[in-house]
This record gives structure tokens, C-alpha cells and sequence, in this order.
């Protein structure tokens, strides 16, 4: 399936048809931009070039939001990178990537967060 094809046919509600398919719920920029973003999980470059972004809820959950869930080499990177239990959520791509563009803003250029050392394999949660 190709997730540019979706988009143009459900435009903003391709999030919901495919979180009903797919039985992974999705997440509004509202949600995301509540969260922080985990770059010690996923480095911003990784996440920029992947589609995807770790994040931090407020009671400490990481949520992996994929802009396309079609992506499985994505999933199966995140899943033998993370040492961490995680739920993946769905969202639009153009909004996956504002919460990690938002939270490198606060960062001066010297103290971008720096990526972290590959942590050992766990398994994901497809919730």
C-alpha cells in the first residue's frame, strides 16, 4: 500500500481509516505536541530521515509515531534499536515531524541533543 495514495484519497482522515485497519491508534498534533520528544531514543536525524519520532508522555510511556505505517523496515530498525517498551501511534507525516522540529528549537546549536549508543533489542508493543 502506498501511504501517498492514501493520503490524497482520505486527506486528513487517513489517520482514522487507518487506524481502524491497522489497529494502531492515532495521535493528533495536540497529543504530540504535549509530549517531548525522545532524541536519547531516536535521534532527530534518524527520525527526520525515517518518518518517525519517539516521544515521552507525561507519565514517562514512549510512543514511536510512524507517518507511515507501511514502512515496516522503519518498525523493525526501531524494534531492534529500543531497550525500552514502546507503543506505536500513527499520525499525519507533515505532523510527525513538528514535535521534534519544536523540541530542537529550544536547544542552542551547541547543545542539540546528541544521539545515543545503541541500546539492546526489545520487543515493541503494536498498540
Amino acid at each position: 500500500m502506498n501511504i501517498e495514495v492514501l493520503e490524497r484519497e482520505h486527506g486528513a482522515d487517513v489517520v482514522k481509516h487507518l487506524s481502524q485497519a491497522l489497529h494502531m491508534p492515532g495521535m493528533s498534533a495536540a497529543e504530540m505536541a504535549a509530549a517531548e520528544a525522545a532524541f536519547d531514543l531516536v535521534p532527530y536525524a534518524e527520525a527526520s530521515r525515517r518518518g518517525c519520532v519517539a516521544l515521552r508522555g507525561t507519565d514517562g510511556d514512549v510512543f514511536i509515531v510512524l507517518g507511515n505505517p507501511f514502512d515496516l523496515d522503519t518498525q523493525d530498525w526501531l524494534e531492534e534499536r529500543l531497550a525500552v517498551p514502546l507503543r506505536y501511534r500513527l499520525a499525519l507525516r507533515p505532523d510527525v515531524a513538528g514535535p521534534a522540529r519544536h523540541t530542537l528549537a529550544r536547544f542552542p546549536p551547541d547543545r542539540t541533543p546528541a544521539s545515543s549508543s545503541k541500546p539492546s533489542k526489545t520487543p515493541a508493543r503494536r498498540s
